[in-house]
């Protein structure tokens, strides 16, 4: 009975520490690690920001603590270099050293999980050698060293690619930088999704691909409609209940990433307040053919508990339908 209290007792102080994530980098981590900070604290995930302001990859300079507990650490090198006139001097040895910075970190006394972020979009012309060096040089470098340490990407490239609005010059502005922050958020945390549940799907394959594998948070599993007992045709759908009414400004896709069946060509993506009325469609059209995320803006925000997202057809014409992940958007407003 003692040991069983021990027990409990233990689990329950494990339960209740929350994650500590150290966000290390240039000028970008400054502008997002403090709105980072607002977001994860209600997700019991505290955040400390490691910053001398040079965007150096100097591993001498980045000193932490022997002792100190890290659950998580986000990389984010690139948008300061792309200016600095001695990039040159640097660009032979920049893999090496994010390689060896990244194993640093890992080999830390908590052995953290680690994240490589792809600099944010350039808003200044392409002739401008800052722009060109970005996307020529560091952002494929970086590819490289996530790629041969095996560490994952939080694309900053992608979650502004089609809002330079909120850049400027190489630098995210205003809301632009809690897009940022959204976009590790959602990287680095569990728990986003808990309170959201499937209410609906017309198909299928139990043991393959369950419905609730479309809202998981896991981008290596998917929902794929049945196929081995029954061949229902188009459209499929899913229904989801997000827990709590909430303001959107969009959705995303992400099709299933070990093959290509099922990937969905022409789609529907309807809210609700109750889960019974719909109304029509607020978002309709094609995907490309690709296996990356899609993210679908509305032109307003909308307020909803639940979506419903409408497959009509398939990428090769098939009669099934896999989902990889959805998710929400939040909406974020054009500035001029």
């Amino acid at each position: 009975m003692i040991s069983t209290c021990l027990a409990l007792a233990i689990t329950l102080v494990f339960q209740q520490t929350p994650k500590r994530v150290l966000c290390i980098g240039d000028s970008v981590t400054q502008a997002y690690a403090p709105i980072l900070k607002q977001i994860l604290s209600p997700r019991k995930m505290e955040v400390e920001i490691l910053n001398d302001g040079s965007g150096h990859l100097d591993i001498g300079r980045i000193l932490l603590p022997s002792k100190m507990r890290l659950d998580v650490v986000v990389i984010g090198f690139g948008t300061d270099l792309a200016a600095d006139p001695k990039w040159s001097g640097m660009r032979d040895r920049f893999v090496p050293k994010m390689e060896a910075l990244i194993d640093s970190l890992r080999s830390g006394i908590s052995h953290p999980s680690v994240y490589l972020c792809l600099p944010p979009p350039s808003a200044l012309p392409d002739s401008d050698l800052r722009s060109q060096r970005l996307a020529s040089e560091l952002t494929p470098l970086l590819k490289q060293a996530a790629r041969e340490s095996n560490c994952p990407i939080i694309d900053f490239e992608a979650a502004l690619r089609d809002r330079l609005d909120l850049v400027s010059g190489l630098s995210p502005k205003g809301l632009g930088a809690e897009v940022l922050a959204d976009t590790v958020a959602d990287a680095v945390s569990t728990g986003k999704k808990a309170d959201w549940r499937v209410v609906y799907a017309d198909s299928e394959e139990a043991d393959e691909g369950p419905a609730k594998f479309a809202i998981d948070g896991d981008p290596d599993t998917y929902w794929h409609t049945n196929y081995s007992t029954t061949q229902e045709h188009y459209p499929h759908e899913i229904q989801v209940d997000i827990g709590a009414l909430t303001t959107i400004g969009g959705f995303s896709y992400l099709p299933r990433q070990d093959g290509v069946n099922g990937r969905v060509a022409k789609y529907e993506f309807y809210v609700s307040r109750d889960g019974k009325t719909w109304g029509n469609p607020v978002a309709s059209g094609a995907f490309a053919h690709t296996s990356d995320v899609t993210k679908v803006h509305f032109g307003n925000p909308v307020e909803c508990r639940y979506f419903r997202f409408r497959a009509l057809s398939e990428q090769q014409g098939q009669i099934w339908a896999s989902v990889g992940e959805l998710d929400i958007l939040k909406f974020y407003p054009k500035r001029p």
